[in-house]
């Protein structure tokens, strides 16, 4: 067998990396007549995640800023409200910004949850007396993270033979042989084709895994493939959104086979996923090819 971390997914494993949308609008009144709006669009990404970046960025900047950035910003303090949609807080610069002395912001939306929030400065010396205002609107999004494994493991059973018991049969034969790793498999929802949604409960030979709900992706039975992905259960371990599997069983030049499988680790939010526990996943998939495998070779008539 082979496992390959691409370089990619070994860098994304360190860290997830998220992103905030800052739109900037600049309206101002032209001879007092004529009310005149300039949008700027920004992208950002940052290596810290949604939940994280928002709470520091947004809901406590008014502390930490000045906290960090004391040549910039000397005090924030609210003059209406408590950080909520009408609050007002007034900026008072510190003394490496000259020309700036103070501003008033006033909140005009804040949503925890999704990590949106939108404000205006309304009064202040960063409106030059041109701007009428100046209104922000800041969105914090995740952006999905992804760790890939490889697993090559070769085989003296023929493809089709070999495909029909670790794949097509498998809620069947897996149960019979390990029913101590696997107690039953049950179609919750179709009849194995892409759609379907199994329900896996485990063995008592598994105590720290209870049961897991695997969505048919996609089966190919000409061409010996099929994907699924773990979409639900205690295999996810509260740290992973998914985990998709691609499987394709090659004839060789022997007579044999070689079952390709590819594993890609989804997460979730900032959580990462250690070498020791892919490698664990790994040998429990082995562990089970293995048995399928000596079935098959005790058993020289089954699934012909």
């Amino acid at each position: 067998s082979s496992h390959t971390f691409t370089p990619e997914h070994t860098t994304i494993l360190i860290s997830s990396h998220f992103f905030f949308l800052l739109h900037f609008v600049s309206s101002f009144v032209k001879r007092g007549i004529i009310m005149v709006a300039i949008t700027y669009d920004t992208e950002v990404t940052s290596s810290i995640s949604a939940p994280k970046l928002f709470k520091a960025f947004v809901l406590d900047s008014d502390n930490l800023v000045p906290k960090i950035l004391p040549a910039a910003v000397k005090s924030v303090e609210y003059v209406e409200g408590d950080g909520g949609v009408g609050s007002v807080k007034v900026i008072t610069f510190g003394e490496g910004t000259s020309q700036l002395k103070h501003m008033k912001h006033r909140v005009d939306g804040l949503d925890k949850e999704n990590f949106t929030y939108s404000y205006s400065v309304i009064e202040g010396d960063a409106l030059m007396d041109e701007l009428e205002s100046i209104t922000y609107h800041i969105k914090i999004a995740s952006i999905m993270v992804a760790v890939t494994y490889d697993m090559e493991i070769p085989s003296s059973i023929p493809a089709p033979k070999l495909f029909k018991a670790f794949v097509l049969d498998s809620h069947n034969l897996i149960p019979k042989i390990l029913p101590a790793a696997v107690k039953s498999v049950e179609f919750v929802e179709g009849n194995g084709g892409a759609g379907s949604i199994k329900l896996i409960t485990f063995g008592e030979g598994t105590s720290q895994l209870k049961h897991m709900k695997q969505r048919v992706d996609g089966l190919d039975k000409e061409n010996f493939t099929y994907s699924y992905s773990v979409v639900e259960g205690d295999a996810l371990m509260g740290e992973l959104e998914s985990i998709s599997y691609h499987i394709k069983v090659v004839p060789s030049a022997d007579g044999g086979s070689v079952c390709k499988n590819r594993s890609i680790y989804h997460m979730k939010g900032d959580s990462m996923i250690t070498e020791e526990q892919i490698k664990a996943g790994k040998e429990k998939a082995m562990g089970i090819f293995k048995a399928v495998e000596a079935y098959l070779l005790a058993n020289p008539d089954a699934y012909n």
